[in-house]
């Protein structure tokens, strides 16, 4: 029996591998799967994957030498976060470099100029550069503690789906013992925002075609070792259900089925305040003469602790979690199969959504259903300069949702009055461009990509 060892630090990527054909796909074909994870003795996760027949290890708790940090700051520096890398990484800089943390600010303002400064030299366009740190990394990525892991496990395959540090570790003891990598990179951001690869993976899979574009152009990867799979994590949306009456789901969430739904779901560090957010849609919809009779309903964003219920009984809005919170995993979170369909139904059912640098846009253009992207934060005097919510819409990944012309940024309150007016009368408005939104980002809405990722992944099992 062959064996796939997979390392998952987040609850939103067990979704990925987890609830989806990919899993059954390997279990079908007598595949072993072995996941190690944070949250590898929660109860309620343990019992759901010992039914299945997967067997978990607890992720290893890295001790990272003085040496091998000090080189992993300056060659990321250098070669990676520092800005003219990308737009999203430019705008994270100036956000923590110049917006005063609540500790640290000396440290963060120093780190600020370093990177400023790496910047000016270049080097991010050196493949050469490049090559050489990925020979230097396996110098420092020598853990016992993952040496431990791979002892026990004896794994035929590794899988991260975070090919960054610290998951750089993990395929850098996996390609010493020769053991075939993946890199199945897990969100559509993470290749224009996060740092360089340390430890480049034998095989990698993408999303889409614009994801594999961004692999080899800022991570110099060779196109053949990528693979285009989709998005597992959205065949939900794809598969066939029968959906409750209107009528039935609106009760189910507390709102009036007569009203117009109108979904808002709050950002994290991408937005300066949602509490004024939330006070500017709840006085654009409660104007006189706005011609719809509307309930405003807050989905939260899946890792923010924040608390809305002050504003929910002083507007009378509604709120709901997207998800269980499990502190175990990396993100506090995770989404049961019942979870996610409650998510489909909400952007089947919600006449507009509107969002803040959210994945959001991409789930309502699932379901055909008109996304506002709000953005009042540009001109806003009270929010400082260098805050990323200045400029959330430059990041590659909304300009993907920008381009795809499915999605409309609202920048004055009359705009956003206008446009939410035209999808409230018209909700066929900018249709094609959600479709588009969906294949670009997604590349096939069919349903399939579990099996095809479980597919690429059998390829390249020895």
């Amino acid at each position: 029996m062959s064996k796939v060892l997979i390392l998952i630090r987040y609850g939103m990527t067990a979704r990925t591998f987890l609830r989806t054909r990919f899993l059954e796909s390997l279990l079908e074909a007598n595949i072993k799967v072995v996941v190690a994870c944070p949250a590898y003795d929660d109860p309620k996760f343990l019992k759901e994957m010992t039914e299945k027949g997967v067997e978990l290890h607890p992720e290893p708790i890295l001790k990272k030498r003085f040496p091998e940090r000090v080189y992993s700051s300056l060659a990321n520096s250098l070669s990676f976060e520092h800005p003219g890398t990308t737009k999203t990484l430019t705008t994270k800089w100036l956000h923590e470099g110049l917006i005063k943390p609540e500790s640290g600010y000396t440290s963060r303002l120093f780190d600020f100029i370093i990177r400023g400064l790496s910047g000016l030299l270049n080097l991010h366009r050196s493949r050469k550069f490049r090559r050489i740190l990925l020979k230097m990394d396996p110098i420092f990525c020598k853990h016992p503690e993952i040496e431990d892991l791979f002892n026990r496990v004896q794994p035929d395959l590794f899988i991260s789906a975070y090919p960054f540090e610290p998951d750089s570790h993990y395929i850098a003891e996996a390609k010493k013992r020769g053991i075939p990598t993946i890199g199945a990179v897990k969100s559509w951001d993470n290749l224009t925002s996060k740092t360089r690869v340390a430890s480049e993976p034998n095989h990698w899979i993408t999303w889409s075609p614009q994801m594999k574009h961004e692999a080899i152009k800022y991570h110099y990867v060779d196109p053949v070792k990528i693979e285009i799979t989709g998005t597992p994590q959205f065949d939900f949306f794809f598969q066939e259900h029968k959906f409750p009456s209107r009528a039935a789901f609106m009760k189910r969430i507390g709102v009036n089925p007569k009203k117009k739904l109108i979904v808002y779901s709050p950002g994290t560090s991408w937005t300066f305040s949602d509490d004024a957010n939330l006070r500017k849609i709840h006085k654009v919809i409660n104007d006189k003469n706005f011609p719809f009779d509307c309930h405003l309903h807050i989905r939260k964003y899946p890792k923010s602790n924040a608390e809305y219920s002050k504003i929910e009984k002083e507007l009378g809005l509604t709120v709901e979690d997207a998800g269980s919170v499990v502190p175990k995993w990396a993100d506090r979170f995770d989404q049961s199969p019942e979870e996610l369909i409650h998510l489909r139904e909400l952007m089947h059912f919600s006449d507009v959504v509107i969002q803040v640098s959210s994945s959001i846009a991409v789930d309502a253009a699932c379901e055909d259903t008109p996304c506002i992207a709000f953005h009042l934060d540009k001109y806003d005097k009270n929010v400082p300069w260098a805050h990323r919510a200045k400029r959330c819409y430059s990041a590659e990944h909304n300009m993907q949702l920008i381009e795809s012309k499915g999605m409309r940024v609202v920048e004055t309150q009359e705009s956003l009055k206008d446009w939410l007016i035209q999808y409230l009368a018209h909700p066929e408005t900018d249709k094609e461009g959600r479709q588009s939104i969906v294949t670009n980002i997604l590349w096939k809405p069919d349903g399939l990509a579990g099996n095809r990722l479980a597919k690429v992944v059998m390829d390249w099992l020895p």
